[in-house]
């Protein structure tokens, strides 16, 4: 039975605040639709794994997050829905159907998308709230950068897709 107290996504069963449970049901959504073996899954739970660490401020230069919404389960609800919204497209037949890779990527961009609200040690003086203007383009910076570390550095031009969420 799900903890009452724990923040789990739409449909109850994913808990929001765990990075392995999101990135399983995540690697469960893109193995149905694509295949088990058509996508790196180590790269998949290394990245939500990484994520988490850097959004606790355990990943080193970096603080915790300070932000209440902007959040590490904010991230995680952010990727799953992009995930089924990717699967939903794939099943409808879409013209605009990603291969495996690039939804891993569609999945990881979601997840590093307000990454740019995190401070590095140098601005500990600072506070989330501060970096909320440019925030989309530190976290396309960041999210490129990243990517440029996986085995999915041929898609690290794409980490500017982060900008259509800004809403200015």
């Amino acid at each position: 039975m799900p903890d009452r107290h724990a923040l789990y996504d739409v449909t109850g069963t994913v808990p929001l605040d765990d990075a392995a449970a999101v990135a399983a049901a995540i690697d469960g959504i893109l193995a149905r639709a694509y295949g088990p073996a058509a996508f790196d899954r180590d790269v998949l739970h290394a990245s939500f794994a990484f994520v988490a660490r850097l959004y606790r401020g355990d990943e080193p230069g970096w603080l915790p997050c300070d932000m209440p919404y902007h959040d590490l389960r904010h991230a995680h609800d952010a990727a799953l829905a992009t995930a089924r919204l990717l699967d939903g497209c794939r099943i409808d037949g879409c013209d605009v159907a990603l291969e495996s890779d690039r939804a891993v990527v569609a999945v990881l961009l979601a997840l590093l998308h307000d990454t740019g609200f995190l401070r590095t040690s140098a601005e500990a003086s600072r506070s989330g709230p501060e970096l909320a203007e440019g925030h989309e383009t530190r976290s396309a910076a960041l999210a490129a950068s990243y990517l440029r570390s996986t085995p999915l550095a041929v898609h690290a031009d794409l980490a500017p897709l982060i900008m259509a969420t800004r809403m200015a």
